[in-house]
């Protein structure tokens, strides 16, 4: 059987004088047995004397040596340790100690007059409380003393009230046991130490196992505070729990009003959370209020992980910092909210005031190295650098000094900064290593920071199954254009993230059915590797009517696997060109022959009432308008436009008309 499962937290509060001593219990221990005649003729005339004195005296039976070994006695394997506190063996049962002084015979009127004896008032405080389920004893103990304890021990004892017996225990008449000792925490002779100052407190959790108990409905938990040195063992204070259920949490502070005076630059103070009551304090949120300049901070609340969980007596520091900007009286309030009985939005004062401040930039950070740990490919950490100054942080550069050139790359646009006071920025630096070994590197950041103008941040990283082949990427797996009615340009970068050669064979352009895409390749005369440029292809999508239009840009390497980028685009009506002139057969052109090798003409048919203004203009396939044919007003009728092409290439071109806010496009083609 397991004694104790655990002793769960530990706390300690010392501040004022907080407790004022309370009402002193006896503590009284009988050894006994159940083949003990003269015990069976003491215990009835014992336990009623203990039951009149029950708000005086608090008393627990240990039941050792008993005949056949009863259960009594076997789970409570150690009560002969208990026993030896008090006597090298030579004393037999019955055996009666009080506040730790051996007495002999549990005899009432010795009892009365030593409990008589013993003041009516202790400098220890002891709250026990207990918490009752089916399968565990979960038990708080608190001890407040108004003066200083040295070697000072705490014991936690369940016991079961009154066990029932059908039938004879041992070898006497004996059916009935009360306060009969199961289990006791930690140790039946070494307790917990609450040594402390004066005007100290302890808070400490122990749990029960349920096993070895009888009748569940007889628990009880008490608790005494006990000196065990080479020359006593007095018994200081004795309590019986009472349900965890009763009590409740409550919350103080070190300190109501924080004042932190008069500041040319910055003060911190720290102060002391605790729970005052007698049950689990949840604190779910601590912020300021009225801070409205953000003078005042809570420095370790990053550290605070909510909900925090406070045992009765536990403490929770807050560090506190007052740092004004300009000169000038402050104030705010720190709030902690939690479920303290009647007070759950805990209100605490800020004040200070601000003379001569001047003004300036400042930054720390609480680490001294990125570590990106055993990669094989580009790995990106960041980390939050933050004026923490009254003043601008002005950030001249941030660069990698002392490694090798790639390997170690800040990933920012600029590396040039200026930042407000409490203004922050996320710095991104990306590890690629191109081999198997560990790399080192500095980060350095130039500032005008006060405090180090000069910042270091050290880089390591192992590179682990890198690749031994090229590394292919590019800015975009999608060209996207959008939806546009003119001609559109974009590009997209190739590199290789590896020190690998890689050699690019060719570009082109698949899955273009509709040829509204162009590609200017500019492959890279020498291969790529991850120290040189990327290589751009530039992409152009020549808008020619509506409709949705995609393809693929396709990438041969050397070596490798064909690698595709897509393309997408579209164009809506009312665009370069539409159906409308057609579809309402207000304008029909026709150029014959088409493909033409000489000088032509083009005829175009107007019906329309009125008058409008007709453009017409020849574009080569990149957009480009390379001649205008025809600009004038026209009414219904045939026209005829001559068609020089004499400065014109062999190649595809296109006769766009605009007229009435709309535009067709009819392809032309010239082989010469």
């Amino acid at each position: 059987m397991k004694k104790i499962i655990t002793i769960f937290s530990l706390f300690l509060f010392l501040g004022t004088t907080l407790f004022a001593g309370s009402k002193r219990m006896v503590f009284v221990e009988e050894y006994s047995s159940a083949n003990c005649g003269t015990c069976t003729a003491m215990d009835p005339a014992f336990h009623q004397w203990s039951e009149q004195n029950a708000d005086r005296v608090i008393e627990t039976t240990l039941r050792t040596n008993n005949a056949g070994g009863t259960e009594l006695s076997n789970f409570n394997s150690q009560l002969s340790a208990r026993y030896l506190l008090y006597t090298s063996g030579g004393i037999g049962t019955p055996y009666t100690v009080v506040n730790g002084e051996p007495i002999g015979l549990p005899q009432p009127s010795t009892l009365s007059s030593k409990v008589a004896g013993y003041s009516d008032m202790s400098p220890i405080t002891l709250t026990v409380l207990e918490d009752i389920t089916n399968d565990k004893i979960n038990v708080t103990a608190i001890v407040q003393s108004d003066e200083k304890l040295e070697k000072a021990y705490l014991f936690v004892a369940l016991i079961e009230k009154h066990i029932k017996y059908s039938y004879n225990i041992g070898s006497t008449n004996i059916k009935d046991f009360y306060n009969v000792s199961r289990q006791i925490a930690p140790h039946h002779s070494s307790g917990a130490n609450v040594s402390m100052d004066a005007d100290g407190a302890k808070s400490m959790n122990f749990s029960f196992d349920m096993d070895p108990v009888y009748n569940k409905d007889q628990l009880q938990v008490i608790a005494w505070v006990q000196i065990i040195d080479n020359s006593s063992r007095e018994v200081l204070q004795a309590a019986r729990a009472i349900p965890m259920s009763e009590g409740k949490p409550a919350i103080s502070s070190s300190k109501e009003l924080v004042d932190f005076g008069q500041t040319t630059e910055f003060v911190e103070e720290t102060i002391t959370i605790t729970n005052t009551g007698l049950a689990t304090l949840t604190i779910d949120e601590m912020l300021l209020a009225n801070n409205t300049d953000e003078v005042f901070h809570i420095m370790n609340m990053s550290e605070l992980e909510f909900p925090i969980q406070l045992s009765p007596f536990g403490t929770q520091d807050v560090e506190l910092k007052f740092k004004p900007r300009e000169n000038g009286d402050y104030s705010a309030k720190l709030i902690v909210k939690s479920d303290a009985e009647g007070d759950n939005n805990y209100k605490i004062d800020l004040s200070g005031s601000a003379s001569n401040i001047v003004p300036y930039g400042e930054f720390s950070l609480d680490f001294e190295e990125l570590d990106f740990g055993d990669v094989g490919e580009a790995t990106t950490l960041s980390f939050i650098l933050e004026n923490t100054g009254t003043g601008d942080l002005e950030v001249s550069n941030i660069s990698v000094i002392d490694a090798p050139e790639d390997i170690f790359i800040i990933k920012n646009e600029s590396t040039a900064l200026t930042l407000k006071p409490f203004e922050t920025v996320e710095i991104f630096v990306e590890f690629t290593p191109d081999a198997n070994k560990p790399f080192f590197g500095t980060l350095l950041i130039n500032s005008n920071a006060k405090n180090n103008e000069e910042f270091t941040l050290e880089l390591y990283g192992y590179g682990e199954g890198v690749s031994e082949t090229p590394k292919f990427a590019s800015s975009t797996d999608l060209v996207d254009f959008g939806e546009t009615d003119v001609v559109t340009e974009l590009s997209v970068e190739i590199s290789n993230k590896n020190n690998v050669e890689m050699v690019i064979e060719t570009v082109s352009l698949v899955e273009d059915d509709d040829k509204v895409f162009f590609v200017t390749p500019n492959i890279p005369a020498k291969p790529l590797t991850k120290f040189t440029d990327a290589f751009e292809i530039k992409v152009k999508y020549l808008a020619i009517q509506e409709g949705d239009y995609e393809a693929k840009i396709r990438i041969k390497i050397k070596d490798m696997e064909d690698q595709f980028i897509g393309l997408k685009a579209s164009t809506g009506p009312n665009s370069v060109t539409d159906t409308y002139l057609t579809d309402n057969n207000i304008i029909n052109l026709n150029i014959n022959p088409n493909p033409i090798n000489s000088n032509s003409k083009i005829d175009f048919n107007v019906n329309i009432s009125g008058s409008s203004h007709l453009d017409m203009d020849i574009y080569n396939i990149n957009g480009v308008k390379v001649q205008s044919l025809f600009s004038d007003n026209v009414s219904q009728g045939n026209y005829s436009q001559a068609l020089n092409i004499d400065n014109f290439n062999s190649g595809k071109y296109f006769i766009v008309v605009t007229f009435e806010g709309h535009r067709m496009q009819v392809p032309m083609i010239i082989n010469k």
